[in-house]
């Protein structure tokens, strides 16, 4: 068996419906030789879901394309806005330019693909591009300029920011500028508050090598059992949120106001995000 899509439909069917409408997507090797691509996100209660996966012996825009059909076709199709949210890899980033030539451009069912890049990844690139007396001097002031030009309430407020940042280092700043669309609020249509890794994904991998799943099956390097582990973790997972979600009259549209709900991180970085917008319009009397 050398390629394997499967998909996770009633995980589809809660994700149209989650608040977090944002797709995580990221791939690791297997011991096997091959490559395991994952699509997944968080529910309310910030735990991972997997939505399906792509097993293939090489990664490719291609491979990636094959499994968004099939999530398409389970139920994605009825979305109006989807966001990915990814690391800077050449691959992923050809395949998200492709879902975008494939689907905005459909007059009769249009839906909005947006691209969001892990900051955690682009920080280290910008400690990278830093000399070794910069790095001491000035990465601290670069990364917190870089968060209030990230959720600037307009693009010239960004821009504020941005040429402080010049000011320090002409490479990091174009290094930023050319990759403006995916990090700052400013040029996107929808705030992304709490989105700014991927860790959601690398956690998904993590319970993936994890030995409670490496030890369900004696065949835990095949194919077989890659694929095996992903379904455990997927239905497992979804055990997880419907023992927490409370829901009201055997609604599932209507979530009861239990304070368990609701995840600390996400409401931490909510209220965090949140005043840094308002704080940053007040000092620029931005209506």
């Amino acid at each position: 068996m050398n390629n394997y899509t499967c998909v996770i439909k009633p995980a589809v069917t809660e994700f149209v419906k989650n608040i977090n409408q944002i797709i995580y997507v990221d791939g690791t090797f297997c011991k096997n030789g091959g490559h395991l691509f994952c699509f997944s996100f968080l529910d309310a209660n910030h735990h991972i879901q997997p939505l399906g996966c792509y097993y293939s012996r090489t990664e490719n825009s291609d491979c990636m394309m094959e499994v968004f059909n099939e999530l398409w076709d389970a139920g994605l199709d009825k979305l109006k806005r989807i966001m990915f949210m990814s690391d800077d890899g050449t691959a992923i980033n050809k395949f998200i330019e492709d879902v975008k030539s494939k689907h905005e451009g459909v007059v009769s069912n249009k839906v909005v693909i947006q691209h969001v890049k892990c900051v955690t990844h682009f920080l280290r690139h910008i400690k990278e591009i830093l000399t070794k007396e910069d790095k001491v001097e000035h990465f601290e002031t670069i990364r917190q300029l870089f968060y209030y030009a990230r959720y600037s309430p307009t693009v010239v407020i960004s821009k504020v920011f941005l040429n402080d940042i010049k000011k320090m280092s002409e490479s990091v700043y174009k290094y930023i500028y050319d990759r403006k669309e995916y990090y700052l609020q400013s040029e996107f249509e929808a705030p992304h508050f709490c989105c700014d890794t991927n860790n959601a994904s690398e956690s998904l991998m993590g319970l993936l090598r994890s030995k409670k799943y490496a030890g369900k099956t004696t065949r835990n390097s095949t194919t077989f059992g890659v694929l095996y582990r992903f379904v455990l973790v997927a239905l497992d997972q979804m055990r997880i949120r419907k023992k927490e979600l409370k829901l009201v009259d055997g609604d599932d549209n209507n979530l009861s106001k239990n304070k368990d709900e609701y995840c600390k991180y996400v409401m931490n970085q909510v209220v965090h995000i949140g005043y840094t917008y308002e704080v940053l319009k007040s000092r620029y009397n931005v209506e």
